[in-house]
């Protein structure tokens, strides 16, 4: 076994023709040493491509299909998701008042889980909330009203 640069290399053997030269084997050399492996881009960066993504997303498509779209990000992996947790409680997309009323019970709950001691970085999902637009809930009737 040779080693070339940082990575190991089996040896191959070539074997001319047995009966012309019985015991002679000549020891095959890569030329070239093998590509090093890609590091992943540091989180800041996926987090700066997906701030730039979503806030271009959010002015041309409608605010159901952009949430469609952020939320599958957040199953892409760990990094993508607490990236995009912030993104998404930034802006929320609120179309009636059942799912407004699951997002108030949503940050309370993260309220209640608050804790100086333990700073859990999801516990406080209201901190993330810049923007609450209320247009999609017109629909309302009287007793619906806050």
């Amino acid at each position: 076994m040779s080693t070339i640069g940082t990575s190991q290399v089996e040896n191959i053997l070539l074997r001319p023709r047995p009966l012309t030269h019985p015991n002679v084997n000549i020891v095959l050399v890569p030329l070239l040493p093998t590509a090093p492996g890609k590091d992943p881009l540091p989180s800041d960066i996926w987090g700066r491509i997906l701030r730039h993504t979503v806030g271009a997303e959010m002015d041309s498509r409608s605010a159901q299909e952009g949430q469609a779209s952020r939320l599958s990000l957040l199953l892409v992996s760990r990094t993508f998701k607490e990236t995009m947790l912030p993104l998404l409680y930034s802006k929320p997309y609120l179309p009636s008042l059942e799912v407004f009323i699951l997002f108030c019970e949503r940050l309370l709950d993260g309220d209640r889980k608050w804790d100086n001691l333990r700073r859990i970085h999801h516990s406080t999902p209201g901190r993330w909330v810049e923007w609450l637009n209320f247009t999609y809930l017109s629909n309302l009737n009287n007793s619906q009203y806050l």
